[in-house]
């Protein structure tokens, strides 16, 4: 008897488990970002990835469609996009493409084809060492 009742509280445990398991790829499948590397749309075709300059193609966006949130006092989600420095922290390690291309791309005043063309504008201007020109 005491053998099957130990055995009842094993396949329990086993099967809270698996079902713990099955709930949280689902939640992670669902609500996760999409890749960096696929933005939403093709860029138009006069999308300039030459000579990108933060003062006149990055921080215009950032500006328009970031500060709100990420600037001042407030800093959603820990990032911070106020100064040059912070905006080349967050352009390096891949926060700001990955929030264009997933949650934020709704929010941001471009869509389609110029949001890519902003996006694909961050990463050549952070292949190109991110300078500060």
């Amino acid at each position: 008897m005491e053998i099957i009742i130990n055995t009842r509280r094993l396949f329990l445990k086993i099967a809270v488990t698996f079902i713990f398991v099955v709930i949280t790829l689902v939640i992670n499948g669902c609500w996760g970002e999409q890749d960096e590397t696929n933005p939403v749309a093709p860029p138009p075709s006069d999308c300039n990835l030459t000579n990108i300059s933060f003062a006149t193609d990055i921080k215009p966006h950032i500006e328009a469609d970031c500060a709100s949130c990420h600037g001042g006092s407030v800093t959603l989600g820990g990032i911070t996009l106020i100064t040059y420095a912070d905006i080349k922290a967050a352009a390096q390690n891949g926060k700001i493409v990955k929030s264009l291309n997933g949650s934020m791309a709704e929010m941001a005043s471009q869509k389609g084809s110029k949001l890519s063309c902003y996006i694909l504008q961050i990463q050549a201007w952070v292949n190109n060492g991110a300078p500060d020109n």
